[in-house]
C-alpha cells in the first residue's frame, strides 16, 4: 500500500511538474527574452516548483534531510542531465555550443551551494525580522545573481527569436500553470510521508532516499523541457534550464527555510549532506570547465568530460550509500 501511494504521488508530481514546465516555457517564449534569460531565471524556477513544494512539505512534516537531501540531489541530477544530453548531442557539442554567458550561472550556482554547506556545518542562528539570516543571504545572492546575469545577457548578441508552442495561447498557459501548482500541492505530501515510509521498512536513512530517489522523481520537469530544448536546437535555454535549476534549488531551500519553525533549517540537517555539496560543486566545476575551455577529448566517439560527469554522479551515490553520511543530527 505504502508502494503504491508513493508511485501514485510521483506519478502526480512528474505529469504536474511536465506541465508546469511546458506551460512555463509558453510564459517564458511570448515575453520574447533570450534564451539565456528564459532557461535561467524563467524555465528553470517553473521546472524546479515541485522541490520546492516536496521539499516545503518533507520539512512540514518534520523530516528536514528529505527536504534537503531533495534540492541538493537534485542539483547532483540536473549536472548528471547535462552530462547524458552531452553524450547524446553526438554531432553537436551540448557544452561548446552555449554563450560562454552561463559560466555566471555556473559560478552563481556553486557559490550557493559552497555557502549552503557552510551553513549547515556552521548554522548561524540568527534571524532578521523572524527569519533565519542564512535564508536571506541565500535570496539576496539569487536576487543579486540573476540580475547581473540579465545585465550581462543584454550585453551579450542577442540570440534568435523562439517561436512559443503553437495553439497555447498566454492565457491558457497561466491557467495550466495554476492547474499543475495545485496539483503538486496535493501530490507532494503523499510523496513525502510515502518516502519516509519505504526509508524506515527498507533501514535506509531518510536523506539518502531524498537525494537517490527524490530527484530522479523531481526533476522530469528539467529532464523534458531540456530534451526539448535540445530537438530545436535551443541549446542555451536547455543548460540555462539545468544550471539555473541548481541556483534556484538552493534559492528554494532558502524560502523553506523562512518558513521552519521553531529553530533553524540549516541547523537541523545532517552534516553528511556537506559531502553531497562538495559533490554538487565537483559536478558543476567539471561541467563549467567543459563550457569554458571547449576541448574536443572523445573515447569511443564519446567526450571525456561528458563520460566524467555520468561517472562521478554514479560514484558519489555509491559512496554516499557505502559510508552512510546522511543520518539526523543526534
Amino acid at each position: 500500500m505504502v508502494l503504491f501511494r508513493f508511485v501514485l504521488s510521483a506519478v502526480a508530481v512528474i505529469a504536474a511538474g511536465i506541465a508546469t514546465a511546458r506551460f512555463g516555457d509558453v510564459v517564458a517564449a511570448r515575453t520574447r527574452l533570450g534564451g539565456l534569460v528564459v532557461g535561467t531565471v524563467l524555465l528553470a524556477a517553473g521546472s524546479s516548483l515541485p522541490e520546492l513544494v516536496a521539499g516545503y512539505n518533507a520539512v512540514r512534516l518534520g523530516v528536514p534531510d528529505l527536504a534537503a537531501g531533495n534540492l541538493l540531489g537534485s542539483s547532483m541530477v540536473n549536472i548528471f542531465l547535462l552530462g547524458l544530453l552531452d553524450l547524446i548531442t553526438v554531432r553537436t557539442r551540448l557544452l561548446h555550443r552555449v554563450a560562454i554567458t552561463h559560466s555566471l550561472t555556473a559560478a552563481l550556482a556553486m557559490f550557493m551551494v559552497a555557502l549552503t554547506a557552510l551553513f549547515i556545518l556552521l548554522p548561524l542562528r540568527i534571524e532578521v525580522a523572524g527569519v533565519d539570516l542564512e535564508g536571506v543571504i541565500l535570496l539576496a545572492t539569487y536576487v543579486g545573481g540573476t540580475r547581473l546575469i540579465q545585465r550581462q545577457a543584454q550585453l551579450a548578441v542577442p540570440a534568435p527569436a523562439r517561436e512559443p508552442q503553437p495553439g497555447i495561447p498566454l492565457a491558457q498557459a497561466v491557467l495550466g500553470l495554476v492547474a499543475a501548482f495545485l496539483v503538486l500541492l496535493v501530490a507532494a505530501p503523499g510523496l513525502v510521508g510515502s518516502a519516509e515510509e519505504i526509508a524506515r521498512r527498507t533501514g535506509q536513512a531518510v536523506g539518502f532516499i531524498g537525494v537517490a530517489v527524490f530527484p530522479l522523481i523531481t526533476c522530469m520537469p528539467e529532464l523534458v523541457s531540456s530534451i526539448e530544448a535540445v530537438r530545436i536546437g535551443a541549446y542555451d535555454l536547455a543548460v540555462g534550464n539545468l544550471f539555473g535549476s541548481c541556483v534556484f534549488n538552493m534559492t528554494a531551500l532558502a524560502m523553506i527555510s523562512f518558513l521552519t519553525r521553531p529553530g533553524s533549517l540549516f541547523a537541523a540537517v545532517s552534516p553528511g549532506f556537506v559531502a553531497v555539496a562538495l559533490l554538487v560543486l565537483v559536478l558543476i566545476s567539471l561541467a563549467l570547465l567543459s563550457t569554458l575551455g571547449r576541448t574536443e577529448v572523445r573515447v569511443l566517439r564519446l567526450e571525456v568530460d561528458a563520460l566524467l560527469i555520468v561517472a562521478i554522479y554514479l560514484g558519489g551515490l555509491y559512496l554516499l550509500y557505502r559510508e552512510g553520511l546522511l543520518v539526523p543530527r543526534g
